[in-house]
């Protein structure tokens, strides 16, 4: 299996986990049930982290640009 097929793979996998799972959890102040959440989990920049050494500057920036825009999307927060 190539490298790009294991990074797109990869970013599937984490895009999911993060749109599905974490999306849905939030740690609240816990004087105010329905306060504004301070913690939300982000597993979507792992995506990046965990490139090769060897990608080039502009794709890190295209992969990078994609990730968060599918985020966003998906959070309805673009």
């Amino acid at each position: 299996m190539t490298t790009l097929i294991k990074n797109i793979i990869r970013f599937c996998v984490i895009l999911l986990v993060q749109v599905l799972i974490l999306n849905k959890v939030t740690l609240q102040w816990w004087a105010q049930p329905g306060g504004f959440p301070i913690f939300i989990p982000y597993l979507y920049p792992w995506f990046i982290l965990l490139l090769p050494f060897e990608t080039p500057v502009a794709l890190l920036l295209v992969a990078g640009f994609l990730c968060g825009l599918s985020v966003d999307s998906f959070m309805n927060t673009a």
